[in-house]
């Protein structure tokens, strides 16, 4: 009888250790399907931040390409302008000459006359 205990006694820790096991490995696989989730998740949320911050930096850059197209807009703008007052310059100075040369021609004349 006390051999029939024993056995049934080391059973029953058996049964009760395999349990433990079974619990212990469940608990193990939840937790490691818990940390994968969560890995996961902060991955999304990570590439959702990267493909945000890419999309900024194409919008900046776009912005940057579109900034210097007008800056050099600009430059061929000041720069025909610049060559619009060199032509009146030179201009100015044509009209200045003739004038001066029609002043002698006046004077000239007078003193011929």
């Amino acid at each position: 009888k006390h051999n029939e205990r024993s056995t049934t006694r080391n059973q029953t820790e058996i049964e009760n250790l395999d349990q433990k096991l079974v619990d212990y490995k469940k608990q193990m696989f939840d937790t490691i399907n818990n940390f994968s989730q969560k890995v996961s998740d902060r991955f999304k949320d990570f590439q959702q931040e990267l493909d945000l911050a890419n999309d900024k930096t194409v919008e900046l850059e776009a912005k940057e390409e579109n900034r210097t197209q007008v800056v050099r807009e600009l430059s061929e703008k000041a720069a025909r302008i610049e060559r619009g007052y060199d032509e009146l310059d030179d201009q100015l100075r044509e009209f200045q000459t003739r004038f001066l040369t029609l002043g002698e021609f006046e004077v000239e004349r007078d003193h011929l006359n």
